[in-house]
């Protein structure tokens, strides 16, 4: 057997998690990090953001406004971004009266959150990465393009063998590389499935009016519906306004998603019959990505030294944008538990940290759990709700939709948490 690599946690997965995870605990603690990923991750040059113009077909996330704080103390800004602002949300019921509305002014808060290419998000995250790889090469380690073989889980440390042949012995798995990985189930981890019988149709369309920072969330006959507006960079050509589109659909209309994805002016016409007029007419729209709708989510998030983040410990419905939102406060409750387990350590003279240790562990655990429960069930319940069509249920969320906006308080309370900002959470040590 060749030389084993030693790290405190090593970090399963290069993508926008295990990347915003590796950054993490990089700038808040002094723990040693591996990144693991089979991709060859980019370096500083590679991803430098001024040869990288985001296209119109670019795939877009919505970051609620923690998440952009939490970027942002990792030096990852807004300006990087390409991104727009969201200044106001409107939610209403297709063919019913039922509307409210979300005003970031109204609520004196400067936005709601942004809408940011991911590609443009990513190389943000990986440039920062670079620049923290050539700083502290001996602290942040890297394997890629590699992957996990094997994992065997010690009572003190989990051994990993690497595709490449190589070694690695860590105190801690994070586990960052998507739904149902094999290492999850290997690693002990055990889910539960709701299967929405709906599929996402994601694009990007462009319209006649400017969208004003306007973004839209309307329930339908087909299922939810949102429009969320893009930075004008994305197509300067278009004179109007850019929106990302997540377009949902019963399962079962085979034909009529196969049109939408073959047929650009049967999809804006159809776009269009179910916005209305609002927008102006619906121009252009870009290629069309289509998944499958589930509930999945890990029974815990720890086992025996590890733990999962983002998609890897739940994949949520988008009806309400909270799933990658979620997925970066599971990281950034996991590096403020760090961070404290850190100081704790040092206060007693104790050199010896072990983040894996099961106390450790689930001290994290119990800090996401009212968080991830309640964003868990909104969502459902909201995807239950407004795919329903039976009468008085119509009734009674079109009733709730009115009585919402005009309630401030509630509708104040209801935009902070869609925000991601909870009541009695703690900022980490100098930043947030």
């Amino acid at each position: 057997m060749g030389e084993v690599a030693e790290c405190d946690i090593a970090i399963v997965g290069g993508g926008t998690v295990g990347l915003t995870l590796a950054l993490g605990m990089m700038t808040f603690t002094s723990l040693k990090v591996a990144v693991i990923d089979p991709q060859l991750l980019r370096s500083g040059a590679e991803s430098d953001l001024e040869h990288n113009t985001p296209q119109f077909d670019a795939r877009c996330l919505a970051l609620a406004g923690h998440s952009v704080d939490f970027l942002a103390a990792l030096d990852v800004s807004v300006k990087q971004l390409s991104a727009c602002d969201i200044h106001d949300i409107q939610v209403s019921d297709a063919g019913f009266i039922g509307k409210t509305y979300l005003r970031a002014g109204q609520l004196n808060m400067a936005r709601l959150g942004i809408v940011t290419p991911i590609s443009h998000l990513n190389q943000a995250l990986a440039s920062r990465f670079s620049q923290w790889r050539d700083e502290q090469p001996d602290r942040l380690i890297v394997f890629a393009p590699d992957s996990v073989e094997a994992a065997r889980q010690h009572q003190s440390q989990v051994c990993l063998t690497l595709s490449s042949g190589k070694q690695l012995s860590c105190r801690c798995v994070a586990v960052a590389d998507g739904g149902r990985s094999p290492l999850s189930q290997a690693l002990g981890f055990s889910f539960s499935s709701t299967d929405y019988a709906q599929t996402a149709i994601i694009a990007n369309v462009s319209c006649e009016q400017p969208h004003a920072n306007q973004a839209f969330e309307r329930f339908t006959q087909h299922g939810p519906l949102a429009l969320l507006p893009l930075a004008a960079d994305l197509s300067p050509a278009h004179s109007g306004g850019l929106y990302s589109l997540v377009w949902t659909l019963d399962q079962h209309a085979t034909e009529f998603v196969q049109r939408l994805q073959e047929d650009d002016a049967f999809f804006l016409a159809s776009l269009h019959e179910l916005v209305g007029a609002h927008h102006g007419r619906f121009t252009t729209v870009s290629e069309r990505h289509v998944y499958p709708l589930q509930l999945n989510c890990a029974e815990r998030v720890i086992a025996h030294r590890s733990v999962l983040f983002g998609n890897a410990a739940q994949t949520l419905h988008p009806i309400a944008g909270q799933g990658f939102n979620l997925g970066l406060r599971d990281v950034y409750d996991w590096v403020m538990q760090c961070q404290a387990t850190e100081q704790a350590s040092l206060a007693h003279t104790d050199d010896s940290i072990d983040i894996g240790e099961w106390r450790h562990l689930q001290a994290y655990q119990a800090r996401r759990a009212d968080d991830r429960s309640a964003v868990i069930s909104a969502t459902d319940t909201l995807v239950h709700t407004f795919s329903n069509h039976h009468w008085p249920l119509v009734m009674g969320r079109n009733a709730a939709l009115v009585l919402l906006d005009h309630i401030p308080m509630i509708k104040r309370q209801m935009a902070r948490r869609a925000m991601g900002y909870r009541e009695r959470a703690q900022p980490l040590q100098g930043d947030l």
